[in-house]
């Protein structure tokens, strides 16, 4: 469907070299060459760079291959959701989440999304917010449903529709010296051991908890970049967590974690779908997106 120039063009920037190429596209070196020499000629710019080791994308070769990268990726989908339609299913949805989202919201979503639910197919990824939109922006995710620290700035390129603040706490198993103690010190803190995810949302708590100074007195802690791991972790040894709420709400519940209680730390994380704007948004994917809106406002408004 897209034209054979851009598919040449792709191929060499993939391979960087030409005689690779032509050999993969079967077609003659010169004729490829040609190809690549009309395209510079259509933008007026050399896109790759010749030299005796192959051909390398220049600045403008590199920009012009995200966008016809993307282009194409967006054909293939589209190919793939109306072959979906035609074979009695609404669509295909790839779905970005952290696990506390996957485990207790998406469930919803997905329930809500029709009867039955198997008339739309579902991909979820897990993974930490930095990885999630990396997966976005490559086109390997249609939208997040995930949690976001206030200061991270997602870009213009995003559309954010926020749902919810939610909190994030210390957390504790009830047999913790500290989790029976009312007046909770920074030495107590510093003191204790931790295990901390691997993130740079969570990093950034820490440093307000302890101050950028300050953070050098906690000891080395344990880091993981598995939530689950690092709960079942916490209920079984004295260790201290910074989690978000919703994640340990049902060990919270069961009473296997308890919240240490430390006033001068105020934790927020915000929570919504995020995805492209220049993202086509299929009938399946625009009614993923309304009915996560409303039942993820719906869910974390009766918990105020």
């Amino acid at each position: 469907m897209y034209t054979k120039q851009i598919r040449y063009f792709l191929t060499l920037a993939e391979v960087g070299s030409f005689r690779r190429a032509a050999e993969l596209l079967s077609i003659s070196q010169p004729a490829l060459s040609n190809s690549i020499k009309s395209l510079e000629a259509e933008y007026e710019t050399e896109l790759f760079e010749r030299g005796p080791l192959g051909a390398r994308l220049t600045e403008a070769g590199q920009t012009l291959h995200g966008f016809l990268r993307n282009a194409v990726d967006s054909i293939d989908r589209g190919k793939r959701e109306v072959k979906l339609l035609r074979g009695g299913s609404k669509g295909h949805i790839a779905v970005g989440a952290p696990t506390g989202l996957i485990d207790q919201l998406l469930p919803e979503v997905i329930a809500a999304m029709g009867t039955p639910s198997s008339s739309f197919s579902y991909q979820v990824h897990y993974g930490y917010l930095t990885d999630l939109l990396a997966r976005l922006r490559g086109w390997q995710l249609d939208v997040l449903l995930t949690t976001y620290w206030p200061e991270v700035q997602l870009g213009p390129d995003l559309v954010v529709e926020r749902f919810a603040e939610l909190g994030l706490s210390i957390y504790c198993r009830p047999s913790h010296p500290l989790a029976r103690k009312r007046n909770v010190t920074l030495d107590d803190l510093a003191a204790a051991q931790w295990i901390l995810p691997e993130s740079q949302g969570m990093r950034s708590f820490v440093h307000e908890i302890f101050g950028a100074e300050g953070t050098g007195r906690l000891q080395r802690p344990i880091v993981h970049d598995y939530p689950p791991f690092m709960l079942r972790t916490i209920r079984r040894m004295d260790l201290l967590s910074l989690v978000p709420d919703y994640t340990a709400e049902e060990y919270v519940q069961g009473g296997a974690l308890k919240r240490v209680d430390y006033p001068a730390f105020q934790g927020r994380l915000s929570a919504g779908v995020v995805y492209l704007k220049d993202r086509h948004l299929t009938p399946a994917l625009q009614r993923f997106i309304r009915i996560a809106r409303e039942t993820a406002t719906a869910r974390y408004a009766r918990k105020r």
